[in-house]
């Protein structure tokens, strides 16, 4: 009796390890379609500091459309891309209070980091180069100077 109660416990123990793994680290989309602004913040050293709000509606759904539905990969808790993430350099989706922000690699890498978590996504060369070509014209260089 006592030895199935073990194995009955043994077993839950073990899927629940293996539920908070897979939430943990499971590669998950993110969304930015809901979004009607854009924020560009881009304060880097001394020098630059600039905050500026995308109102070309191109702009944003060209955005939009390179974000939306990518898959946000998870790293190890310890492992993080070297790419020089800036909590000062970002770029914020939001409708009311509902954001979702990214961090970009300050390298030119193509990650971004999603919000304070362990979760990046990558854009392809083709998306970078129109990601760099649109946030240009609002005051964000790469890599950062």
């Amino acid at each position: 009796m006592m030895i199935s109660i073990l194995k009955i416990v043994t077993k839950t123990i073990l899927a629940i390890a293996i539920i908070t793994l897979l939430i943990l680290f499971a590669p998950l989309p993110i969304f930015v379609n809901f979004t009607n602004k854009v924020f560009v913040k881009f304060h880097y050293g001394e020098k630059k500091k600039i905050d500026n709000v995308i109102t070309d509606k191109n702009d944003i759904y060209e955005l939009k459309r390179l974000f939306d539905g990518n898959i946000g990969l998870a790293t190890g808790l310890t492992e993080v891309p070297s790419c020089g993430f800036n909590e000062g350099i970002s770029l914020t989706f939001q409708t009311g209070v509902t954001k979702v922000i990214l961090y970009p690699g300050c390298d030119t890498c193509g990650k971004f980091r999603i919000g304070k978590s362990n979760r990046y996504i990558v854009l392809n060369e083709q998306k970078k180069a129109r990601f760099y070509e649109i946030i240009k014209k609002y005051g964000m260089t790469f890599p950062c100077v």
